[in-house]
């Protein structure tokens, strides 16, 4: 039970990398994080520009002393936005952008049971890339290219361990697109043959077994949701992709995307961004002709592996909006997003809220304002439509208090990409970045992992 939300301020106001920070129109965005060890924590982070809507840049790394607002050990990149990037090696030169980055693994002497496993420490980050048309030098405004970016987008990853010092990570998989076992070379990339393309979600993977030597998260391929299997390979040291389950079923009303994996007791409960079938000229990203009206697709199994049920599909809350799906440290199911019915400002991705999901009927019920941008003093209450989703609750390492950060920022772009839109303000941009809060609950709450010596 949530007794209450404390907003903590700036978690990353701004990334001190070159070529990634505010006087370059770049500024931190998707965030996400967890344990290294004892007492260092990795912050993932998906820095964003303004050049166009869904401006991904690069993906980053923080590296933090005893809690994810700890103090700041190391700053880094994992995979920087480049305007030479050639996916297809014709010789073409495109944007490319980095987006959602999400790290997995077990912490350096984390016991897993009785012992620490011999993959302790093994860590990776996953997330999405893709071309997405050309950079005007001049102007420095990216020329979209939809069709592009959705025949070129795919899932990325990377693997490393904490250093021996402490003070940074160690690269042991370069980044590289993801491809199972099996699919090392050619066309298809997975079991899903017919598959082309793939999205990563908003959330990160879950240990599938007792032992967290395998892992569980899904892509969003272009031939439907799937959930992925990742398998600790102790002789090459690495994970490997070595399963990709069935696909949702297709629905007649609605294109599915952005299905977030979660676990509450023995089940496994996913929640899919389910957009109604409206008329358009052109598939939307998400592969429909459809429109966002709210609805949520809910699923449960026991084995995301086994053929999954039909969904169902609720307009409660009206969120309209990305969102995330978490089980708290509380072991509560939580939905965090926007609800265009309650929001004060009538806007539909601020204030952020959560609610408690029933994991058998999935209705929703003790809402609660996480962070409104106004309240908070970040943005103006006035009718720039604004963004505080996507958030992330950081793994709870015991007590009360759990935390959670999310990106905020002001959806308004430069005078000629979107000629409907006034450009962002310099008072407005200052204040884009990633914030923080905490999560209070009633009772103590057991850690997500328990280190030697504990």
């Amino acid at each position: 039970m949530i007794t209450g939300i404390d907003f903590q301020g700036s978690l990353i106001g701004e990334c001190r990398l070159d070529a990634e920070r505010k006087s370059n129109d770049i500024f931190p965005a998707h965030i996400s994080g967890m344990p290294l060890s004892r007492d260092r924590w990795l912050i993932t982070c998906a820095t964003r520009g303004i050049r166009y809507h869904d401006d991904d840049h690069s993906i980053i790394y923080q590296l933090r002393a005893k809690t994810p607002d700890g103090a700041l050990i190391r700053e880094g990149m994992i995979q920087p936005s480049v305007t030479d990037y050639d996916p297809r090696g014709d010789g073409s030169a495109y944007v490319r952008l980095c987006r959602v980055p999400m790290p997995f693994g077990v912490p350096q002497g984390a016991l897993v049971g009785a012992s620490v496993p011999a993959h302790s420490g093994l860590c990776g980050v996953i997330w999405c890339t893709s071309a997405a048309g050309t950079l005007d030098p001049v102007t420095g405004v990216r020329k979209y290219d939809a069709a592009l970016e959705g025949s070129t987008i795919h899932a990325e990853w990377c693997q490393f361990r904490l250093n021996a010092a402490g003070d940074d990570i160690e690269m042991l998989l370069p980044p590289q697109k993801m491809r199972q076992v099996g699919y090392a070379r050619g066309p298809a990339f997975c079991s899903h043959t017919a598959a082309t393309t793939s999205i990563t979600p908003l959330v990160p993977a879950l240990p599938l077994d007792p032992g967290c030597t395998e892992w569980c998260t899904t892509h969003h391929f272009n031939t439907g949701i799937a959930a992925i299997k990742l398998r600790y390979n102790p002789r090459a040291g690495l994970y490997e992709w070595v399963e990709t389950g069935p696909a949702l079923p297709q629905h007649p009303d609605f294109a599915f995307s952005e299905g977030a994996l979660a676990r509450s007791g023995t089940s496994w409960i996913m929640a899919v961004r389910a957009r109604r079938e409206r008329a358009r000229k052109t598939p939307d990203w998400a592969g429909g002709f459809s429109r966002d009206c709210g609805d949520t697709a809910w699923l449960k199994t026991a084995d995301p592996f086994a053929p999954w049920p039909e969904p169902v599909i609720l307009q409660e809350p009206n969120r309209i909006a990305p969102f995330t799906l978490f089980t708290c440290a509380d072991r509560q199911l939580r939905l965090f997003s926007g609800d265009f019915t309650n929001s004060p400002h009538k806007q539909r991705r601020d204030p952020l809220y959560c609610w408690d999901v029933d994991p058998v009927d999935f209705s929703v019920s003790e809402r609660h304002v996480v962070l409104d941008s106004v309240q908070a003093g970040i943005f103006a209450d006035d009718a720039t439509p604004r963004s505080t989703c996507f958030c992330a609750v950081f793994p709870h390492m015991g007590g009360k208090v759990q935390l959670a950060a999310t990106r905020a920022m002001a959806i308004r772009y430069r005078p000629g990409v979107e000629p409907n839109s006034p450009p962002v303000t310099a008072e407005q941009f200052a204040k884009f970045g990633v914030y923080y809060f905490k999560l209070h609950y009633a009772k103590d709450c057991p850690p997500a992992w328990r280190f030697t010596g504990n």
